[in-house]
């Protein structure tokens, strides 16, 4: 481990306990005051510096307050938006192969009748991705929930979303292809 991971892992652990200890005070003796806003805001910079390499903070004569997080921008701007075209409608249990790269984004939701309903992805045949959905069997509880994924489809593979025959309805499946320009290069 080199001395750079030893600073952010104590970063981490001293910005965490500072934290900690206020959280126990306040809980044992309701009392914040302004020895537990300054052990709690040393606390947030030191795990926020772990987290940003580099932080500069600025003031100019007119007053213009502007802070840069260096580590935390080449992260956004290293991400690439990916744009897509269209997207279709497509049923559960049938096997599909793209001449397009694209992904597939399944929703499925539960109901009083059929109370747990799982989606798989399979990409060429092998597991890819999966959700649930279920609802509670408590009488008087609204606690129906839903699940969803996204997988990513590469050009000339074959997908498909298996699902009990029963709960075909209860699954939307989407095909969404990419446009053949990412966003990010588009800008630059």
């Amino acid at each position: 481990m080199d001395l750079n991971n030893i600073a952010l892992l104590a970063g981490i652990i001293i910005g965490a306990l500072m934290i900690m200890s206020v959280i126990y005070t306040f809980s044992r003796h309701r009392c914040f005051g302004i020895g537990g806003f300054v052990i709690t805001a040393f606390g947030v910079t030191l795990i926020g510096l772990t987290v940003w390499s580099k932080v500069s903070v600025s003031v100019s004569s007119e007053g213009n307050f502007e802070a840069k997080f260096e580590a935390l921008e080449k992260t956004v701007n290293s991400l690439q938006v990916i744009d897509v075209d269209t997207w279709d409608e497509k049923s559960p249990n049938r096997e599909y192969t793209p001449a397009q790269s694209g992904f597939v984004s399944v929703h499925v939701r539960a109901n009083n009748n059929n109370r747990f309903v799982i989606a798989n992805g399979l990409l060429n045949g092998k597991f890819i991705a999966s959700t649930a959905a279920q609802d509670s069997t408590v009488p008087g509880v609204p606690s129906i929930t839903s699940g969803s994924f996204l997988m990513p489809v590469p050009t000339g593979s074959t997908w498909k979303v298996a699902i009990k025959k029963e709960h075909e309805s209860l699954a939307q499946v989407k095909w969404f292809t990419r446009k053949s320009t990412l966003i990010s290069e588009a800008v630059e």
